[in-house]
């Protein structure tokens, strides 16, 4: 077994953040492991030969970048939804539910014809992101 490998294991392992700890934080933007992911995270990291050192249980994500000039920025803009949990989606009164779940009350318009200028309007991004080990 490499030496070094199982020194920056050590250090590394030792260093993760499991909960909530306003006086230590990793390097996500949450800041520590996400808890559905937790119990794989440690078979990893109990095997002698890998270990992780971030995890990701997968979410779902709905983005709304800034707007200055009628033009998208890169930076700046508004998380509308997050989630690291399974989403229920009722059988019922599905455009109000998800219209009520983003913007939370905002006035929404929609119109359902393609516009001609459509990259110039504001758009909103869905995300997937599955599981990830690294």
């Amino acid at each position: 077994m490499n030496q070094e490998f199982v020194k920056r294991k050590e250090q590394v392992v030792s260093s993760l953040v499991e909960y909530v700890d306003p006086e230590r934080r990793d390097k996500s933007p949450k800041g520590f492991i996400d808890a559905p992911i937790l119990d794989l995270m440690h078979v990893i990291n109990q095997h002698q030969d890998y270990y992780t050192t971030s995890s990701c249980s997968g979410r779902v994500a709905i983005y709304c970048p800034s707007m200055q000039d009628d033009k998208t920025t890169t930076k700046g803009g508004i998380w509308l939804y997050v989630s690291h949990d399974p989403i229920s989606v009722p059988s019922e009164d599905q455009e109000t539910w998800i219209v009520q779940l983003l913007f939370s009350g905002r006035p929404v318009v929609f119109d359902f014809k393609r516009p001609v200028d459509l990259l110039s309007k504001q758009l909103i991004y869905f995300k997937f992101e599955p599981l990830q080990m690294e």
